[in-house]
């Protein structure tokens, strides 16, 4: 796979990281292929506020990333709720 490749992933998402005032911190999904992500991009908390411990589709590429964590840049996110899909 290459990176930069627009991709898709759906699956759970939760927070993993919380700062001193207990507000979220850094959020990953757990996907269908049963793989955890770190999810990184613009505005993750207000967009993922809503949809946490929920089932997600989501929308970005992977980016090179230290370690063996594997990070994702989200670019868009759609519940999957009532087979609902927002248009952002």
């Amino acid at each position: 796979m290459r990176h930069n490749e627009q991709r898709c992933l759906t699956g759970y998402l939760s927070p993993i990281s919380w700062n001193k005032k207990d507000e979220i911190k850094s959020y990953s999904i757990f996907t269908d292929e049963n793989e955890d992500v770190i999810l990184t991009g613009a505005q993750l908390d207000k967009d993922f506020k809503v949809f946490k411990n929920q089932r997600v589709k989501i929308f970005g590429t992977f980016l090179k990333s230290q370690n063996d964590a594997r990070v994702f840049e989200v670019k868009k996110t759609n519940p999957m709720k009532y087979g609902y899909y927002s248009k952002k």
